[in-house]
């Protein structure tokens, strides 16, 4: 049966919940398979307001069955609560036993981390995933089969003075507030009955609902986030491609589905080509309500880039786009999109060149737009595409052509049934 996996196409913040949410109506089990609870996958559903960190968005679904990956590292706190909207909604999520956990002390080095960078800040949600998935590397910390032992999570933390060791680290970037180790076992103990219901070995699920229907992978981020893919130091502490779920679950995909802003936006620090600045920034954040889901801070907004998301759909193995909030363009003349860069020697590159988006290229590329026109009509009522402005067909159009892959999906507002699927439709 299918595999498909959804990503993001540009910096996060796409609208890959909104996605996912609807994959899973056709699957059996929905796996989140990395990031943390830096994520956050907004879903409206009946003009009420989820926002979901850590497990899958499909769980909103009553009789589903979710999975947090072992490469997913955990906040407890924030998965108990979680798993409670899980319950509520008739699903079932399993946790699997390998998974990292996001401890206090983790939350503490990445506050002090970032307030030391001044000027450089990277942007951090200060989640303590950074240095959660550090210590994931170099194979220490706490994992949440560990929680199954007061004995285990002791031997964990005090072995070659690990605890110890990331406290001291906390203190030389001047956080002085971390939970004894005593503290630390304590709160660990106390959280564990909450979680211990749910543990398992996710890649056996997976293999068995494979058998039985599709499986839908849900990525965080988005490619450009990703520490392999991304503009660094600006990124994510995760790889954010598609095959990191390959690599836990021995799955071929069936579908890549890349999910791509109408336009583009990003939060933190780092290089974004066609960022629009001053009111026309300011008016498409307000229009398109764009503040971070995890940390409510204003999101950069600019142009559609296609050169970025040409680099996505190459380094992601992008197979088919879902567009979103087409919507929040209503209303404008012209719709500027990126088609190419000019480099500064006078090289020009487009989204079919074989070029790695470094930062120091991003900082210097200049941005060649293609002006395409507008559409007046409020789309967010539309569910069948034949209905649309043709302007709308004609945008799509453009980016489906410049990248190469079909755009099967395109979302005109931020609740369930908002969106068009065009394999229906054609």
């Amino acid at each position: 049966m299918p595999s498909v996996v959804v990503v993001g196409a540009q910096w996060g913040d796409e609208g890959k919940g909104k996605i996912v949410d609807l994959l899973a109506r056709d699957a059996r089990l929905v796996v989140r398979f990395q990031g943390g609870g830096n994520a956050g996958h907004t879903l409206v559903i009946d003009g009420k307001t989820t926002i979901l960190h850590l497990i899958p968005s499909g769980s909103t679904r009553k009789g589903m069955h979710g999975a947090c990956s072992g490469y997913e590292v955990l906040d407890l706190e924030l998965l108990i609560q979680e798993l409670e909207i899980a319950k509520v909604c008739g699903s079932n999520v399993m946790i699997d036993f390998k998974a990292p956990v996001v401890l206090q002390v983790h939350k503490d080095i990445d506050v002090g981390r970032e307030n030391s960078r001044g000027a450089k800040k990277i942007g951090t949600t200060k989640s303590g995933i950074g240095p959660a998935y550090e210590d994931f590397i170099s194979r220490r910390g706490i994992q949440v089969g560990d929680l199954v032992s007061e004995d285990r999570i002791r031997e964990k933390l005090t072995c070659g003075s690990y605890y110890e060791e990331r406290c001291a680290t906390a203190r030389m970037h001047c956080v002085n507030t971390s939970p004894s180790l005593e503290e630390c076992v304590a709160q660990l103990i106390k959280l564990a009955p909450s979680i211990l219901p749910h543990l398992g070995d996710t890649s056996v699920l997976v293999n068995k609902f494979r058998q039985e229907g599709m499986v839908l992978f849900e990525g965080a981020q988005g490619m450009m986030l990703c520490v392999h893919n991304g503009t660094q130091p600006y990124i994510t502490s995760s790889f954010c491609s598609p095959y990191i779920a390959l690599a836990q679950y021995g799955q071929n995909f069936d579908r890549v589905v890349g999910v791509l802003k109408a336009y583009l936006t990003r939060v933190g620090s780092g290089p974004m080509p066609t960022e629009l600045l001053g009111q026309d920034g300011d008016d498409l954040r307000e229009a398109g309500a764009e503040f971070g889901a995890t940390t409510g801070r204003p999101r950069r907004c600019a142009w559609l880039d296609l050169v970025q998301a040409g680099y996505s759909v190459r380094r992601g193995g992008i197979t088919e786009l879902a567009v979103t909030k087409l919507d929040v363009l209503s209303g404008r003349r012209i719709i500027k999109v990126c088609v190419k860069y000019k480099m500064p020697d006078g090289t020009i590159i487009t989204p079919g060149s074989n070029v790695t988006l470094t930062t120091e290229l991003m900082e210097v590329a200049k941005p060649i737009y293609r002006d395409m026109p507008g559409w007046q009509q409020d789309i967010s009522g539309i569910r069948d595409a034949r209905k649309l402005p043709s302007e709308v067909m004609t945008y799509l159009g453009l980016i489906s052509a410049e990248l190469g892959i079909p755009v099967t999906i395109l979302s005109n507002g931020a609740g369930r049934n908002q969106r068009i699927e065009l394999r229906e439709a054609a």
